[in-house]
């Protein structure tokens, strides 16, 4: 019988088995220990690329799935996600159109820290009577400018983005984040698009703002998002505009429409609030992509 056999075995044989079960045991412990590690570490290196929303984390793209989170306010999420992904932590972003400086001062407020350079072009103080740049815009640009514990360098060039020795200026795939918000005709809307899409890295991002249609136009343009209308005090200060259709610029999706189709890609755009039972949404979407 086997269990004879076992029981008839001498004892300095029975002490070898058993520690070699033993070692066997230790063996497996160790791979185990090792695994729950690894684990561990690319749990979190995976959470090196999350953004918090409140209590909620997002990764990346899908934060844009979602009417809540579906913002251009939320574009610091897309930034840290291809900044990530290319092994950088810090970019260079521009901006097209500094407007007021609200978009700017967001920005930097909630991601400036992994911004390298940024460099706004703003043509205001070309077209005003004071030739200054607008007061709002020139505070915030003041203000991150004298930030002793900001690390980016704020660059603003006071031209069109149409001008040649400008656009020549930059490198080409010298941008990891490239915002377009200027000329809002389809021409310059396009022209910006044409101009600027190659000084973008491949894996970094092209986008726009107000990148949809009034309601005669959105009901005749395929996919084109209507604009909405005015909410006060959300998307207007004045009481009277509240409830009725907002201005739109559909010049930026045709033209936006027609770069995409001409170069063989798609854009996605922010819902900013739009979905069941909200159709207007609470600001003008902004599209993007990811340049492959």
């Amino acid at each position: 019988m086997k269990f004879e056999k076992l029981n008839s075995l001498p004892p300095k044989l029975v002490s070898q088995g058993s520690r070699k079960a033993s070692a066997r045991w230790q063996i497996l412990a160790f791979v185990c220990i090792w695994i729950l590690v690894f684990l561990r570490q690319n749990s979190k290196a995976n959470k090196t690329a999350t953004y918090t929303i409140g209590e909620q984390q997002l990764k990346g793209i899908e934060i844009f799935l979602k009417p809540e989170t579906s913002t251009r306010h939320n574009f610091g999420v897309l930034f840290e996600r291809v900044l990530h992904d290319a092994q950088k932590k810090k970019g260079n972003f521009l901006e097209i159109g500094g407007g007021s400086g609200s978009f700017f001062d967001h920005n930097m407020a909630t991601f400036g820290h992994m911004i390298q350079n940024y460099v706004i072009i703003e043509p205001y103080s070309l077209i005003s009577e004071t030739k200054e740049r607008l007061p709002a815009f020139a505070e915030k640009v003041y203000k991150w400018r004298n930030n002793s514990s900001s690390p980016t360098s704020v660059t603003v060039h006071d031209e069109f983005s149409t001008n040649l020795e400008l656009i020549k200026s930059f490198p080409d795939e010298y941008f990891d984040f490239v915002y377009i918000d200027g000329d809002h005709s389809y021409k310059g809307a396009k022209s910006d698009l044409i101009n600027y899409f190659r000084k973008v890295r491949s894996g970094g991002v092209i986008a726009g703002h107000d990148y949809c249609c009034n309601r005669k136009e959105y009901e005749s343009t395929i996919h084109a998002p209507w604009c909405g209308k005015y909410i006060y005090p959300v998307s207007t200060s004045k009481r009277e505009k509240h409830g009725k259709d907002k201005v739109a610029f559909c010049g930026i999706f045709l033209g936006a429409e027609e770069f995409a189709k001409e170069n063989n890609f798609y854009w996605l755009y922010t819902l900013e609030g739009r979905g069941e039972g909200n159709a207007a949404g609470d600001n003008n979407p902004s599209y993007f992509t990811i340049k492959l």
